[in-house]
C-alpha cells in the first residue's frame, strides 16, 4: 500500500488491451479500463479486497472493458463508473454489458457517470492533483462515425502540469488537439501502437512533437492479430523525444524469442507482486510510477529492461532511440 499522501500508478500487462490502477493516498483505487476477460487485475483485486473510487472506461471494445463485469464483482466497494455512449446501446455485446452496470446502479452500488469533457473523477488538494476527461465532447460522442472517434481522453495534473495521458483508443490528432504543449511524463499508446493515421509520418510526427510526451507505455500481446504496435509508430515516437517501452513482446522485435524462447524478458509482475497475464510473454510488463516530493520516480526495473531487450533481434525502440540521441547530438 502506497505510504500516505502519494499516489501509486501501475500499468498492467493484461495481454492485448489495456488496464492501468491509481492507487490514491487513502488506498483506494481509479482503474482506467479493465482489460479483457481473464485480465489479470480480476484475480489480484479477489486476493486484496479494496475499496474502489472510480472505474473508468476510456472505449467499450473488449480489450478495454470485457473483465468489467468480474471486476464489478471483485470490488469490495465502488463509489463512480465512468462510461461512454459510443455504440448503440440495444446491440450486443455492449447491450448486456450496459445492463450489467445499469443493474448495480439502480441497486445503489455506485454511481454511473458519462465520460466526456468537464468530468473531474478525482482530485486532491493536498497534492494539488487533478483526474480530469479532456474527449470527447457530448457532440463529439454523438456525431463519431465510428468508436474510436470518440475514445476517452483522461489527464492526471499534478500542480496544474500535466504529468500522464490515457488516451484510449483515440487518434492523435484528438490527442493532439486537446493535449498540446503538455510535455507529459507518460503517453500510454494510444491504440495499443497504432493510432489512426499513424503511416502518415509528416502528420504524425508533428502531433506527436505537438504532444511531446517523454516516455511511452504501449500495452499490447504477443501473438495479436492486428501487427500491434507498428514498428513505424514506434520509431516516430522515440524520434519525438519519448522513451518507448510495450508490455509485452512481439514477432517485430524478435520473432525467434517468441516462438522459440517463449519467456518472458522480464518478468517485472513477480518483482512488483502484481498477477501475471494468462498469455503472451512480458518485455517490460506491468509498470509502476511512485509520486515523491520532486514528482514521479519509477519502480528501478528499467536499466535491467534496457539491458534485456539490447539482446534482442530488432528491438523497435532502440532503433528509434538511436536516431534521436543522433538528432540530439547534431544540435550540441
Amino acid at each position: 500500500m502506497a505510504s500516505a499522501r502519494t499516489l501509486t500508478i501501475t500499468f498492467w500487462d493484461v495481454g492485448q488491451g489495456d488496464c492501468s490502477t491509481i492507487e490514491l493516498p487513502d488506498g483506494k483505487l481509479i482503474i482506467i479500463d479493465t482489460g479483457n476477460r481473464g485480465s489479470p487485475l480480476v484475480d489480484w483485486l479477489k486476493d486484496k479486497p479494496r475499496g474502489v473510487h472510480s472505474i473508468v472506461i476510456t472505449h467499450n471494445d473488449a480489450d478495454h472493458v470485457g473483465a468489467l463485469p468480474s471486476v464489478l464483482d471483485a470490488c469490495k466497494s465502488i463509489n463512480q463508473v465512468f462510461m461512454l455512449m459510443d455504440r448503440p446501446a440495444a446491440k450486443d455485446p455492449f447491450a448486456k454489458l450496459f445492463r450489467r452496470v445499469v443493474e448495480g446502479e439502480r441497486n445503489g452500488f455506485y454511481g454511473l457517470t458519462r465520460l466526456e469533457v468537464g468530468a473531474e473523477i478525482w482530485a486532491d488538494p493536498a497534492l494539488d492533483a487533478r483526474l480530469h476527461v479532456v474527449y470527447p465532447s457530448m457532440s463529439a460522442n454523438v456525431l463519431a462515425a465510428k468508436p474510436n472517434a470518440t475514445s476517452g481522453i483522461i489527464c492526471l495534473t499534478i500542480k496544474s502540469k500535466t504529468e500522464l495521458i490515457w488516451p484510449g483508443d483515440a487518434a492523435l490528432d484528438s490527442v493532439s488537439a486537446t493535449c498540446h504543449g503538455t510535455k507529459p511524463y507518460f503517453l500510454v499508446g494510444p491504440h495499443h501502437g497504432a493510432p489512426e493515421g499513424y503511416k502518415k509520418r509528416a502528420t504524425t510526427s508533428g502531433h506527436l512533437h505537438a504532444v511531446s510526451p517523454q516516455r511511452a507505455f504501449i500495452s499490447v500481446g504477443t501473438k495479436n492479430g492486428y501487427s500491434h504496435p507498428r514498428p513505424k509508430y514506434i520509431r516516430l515516437l522515440e524520434q519525438a523525444g519519448a522513451k518507448v517501452c510495450c508490455s509485452q513482446l512481439t514477432v517485430a522485435c524478435d520473432r525467434q524469442h517468441v516462438m522459440d524462447v517463449k519467456r518472458p524478458v522480464l518478468a517485472t509482475h513477480g518483482l512488483l507482486g502484481l498477477n501475471p497475464p494468462r498469455s503472451g510473454f512480458s518485455c517490460r510488463g506491468p509498470l509502476q510510477l511512485h509520486l515523491g516530493p520532486d514528482g514521479f520516480v519509477g519502480d528501478g526495473w528499467d536499466d535491467e529492461h534496457q539491458k534485456r531487450i539490447a539482446l534482442l533481434r530488432r528491438p523497435q525502440c532502440l532503433r528509434g532511440r538511436a536516431v534521436f540521441d543522433r538528432q540530439q547530438a547534431a544540435t550540441l
